[in-house]
Order: C-alpha cells, then structure tokens, then sequence
C-alpha cells in the first residue's frame, strides 16, 4: 500500500494506492483482468491496472513486475552521484527509465508499507539504497537550480521580467525539492 494518504499529504478526496510487485508468471497470469483504459500508458510504463470494486468505491490496484523494481535498484547502485559528468549524461533518466517515472516508483516504493508477503517486500526493501536515491535526487535538483538562475539572468538582461520572474519561482521550487532531498525526504509531485 502507497501513496499520499501514507505519505501524510491525503487528504478525503485522496485514494489508496495498491501496488502488486510480482513475478513474471504471476505478471502473465493477471494481464487478462487488466482494465483498458489507459492502455497505452500501461503499455509504455510495462504495468497493469485492475479496478476492484470495495463497497461504493474502487480500488486501483497496478500491477509491476518485481524485475523494474529489481532493475531500478541496480541502476540507482551503479550511479556515482558526486560525478556531475555522469549526472549530467543521465540527467533525463536512471538506467532504462524515464527519470521522472523512476522518482514516482521509488518514491512509492520507499512509502509503502506491505500488506501481504512482509519477508518478501523486506528482502527486496534491503536492496534498495534510499541514501543514494536521496543524493541523486538533491544532486539533480542542484542542477536545475544553477541552469534556472542562468536562464532567470538571460531573461532579466533581456528585459523580459515576466520570463524572469517564472523561471525565479521554478528556481526556488527546484531549491525546496533539494532540500527535502538533503534532509532525507521526497513527495509524489
């Protein structure tokens, strides 16, 4: 289980998330009860949505094999941080996945609390190294924020205040996430 309500950011109108991390086999034996919508998105993330009707409302549970999760800790493993050269040729990504699927991922993984199965979502939680997801992530928003101050400085020279002015907010919208980060924290955006 994951999500805002977990992450202390829920509020009534938000819902619970149910991740089912599984194996292959079980990955192939559920794909006929996932729901079509969103199918593409399904597709294109490799997961799969099933609607579960609980009283008067639904839970949506989506389905991920335990591989991407497996994959994401190896590459988050093999990432040197303090390399900005490294940083910067991955910057749009972590491994094979989009950088900001792989934040979501982690992010919920990191939240989650399990359910069922607790030895096995314990094993796989040990080879996740939250420190080095925090570092990558405060490292990346740094990045941001020094190429957000050089566009803010274009836009002022330029004498284009309202560019400059939004690219100052995202500056300081990027700086807060660093600093969460630094201080061990992260939030689904």
């Amino acid at each position: 289980v994951t999500g805002a309500i977990l992450d202390g950011m829920g509020d009534s109108q938000s819902d619970l998330d149910v991740y089912v991390l599984t194996s292959e086999s079980g990955f192939s034996r559920r794909e006929s009860t996932f729901a079509d919508e969103r199918r593409q998105q399904q597709k294109r993330k490799d997961f799969g949505i099933i609607y579960l009707p609980v009283g008067n409302a639904e839970i949506d549970v989506e389905c991920h094999r335990i591989r991407k999760f497996e994959d994401l800790f190896k590459a988050l493993a093999n990432l040197e941080s303090a390399e900005l050269e490294q940083l910067n040729k991955t910057f749009g990504s972590l491994g094979s996945f989009d950088r900001l699927e792989a934040l979501e991922l982690l992010h919920r993984f990191r939240i989650a609390k399990p359910f069922a199965n607790e030895e096995s979502f314990h094993a796989l939680r040990s080879k996740f190294d939250e420190q080095k997801f925090f570092i990558w992530n405060a490292s990346h928003c740094l990045i941001q924020v020094s190429d957000a101050q050089k566009e803010t400085r274009r836009s002022l020279n330029n004498g284009d205040f309202e560019s400059a002015y939004l690219k100052l907010t995202r500056l300081y919208d990027v700086l807060v996430d660093a600093y969460l980060f630094s201080i061990g924290q992260s939030m689904d955006r």
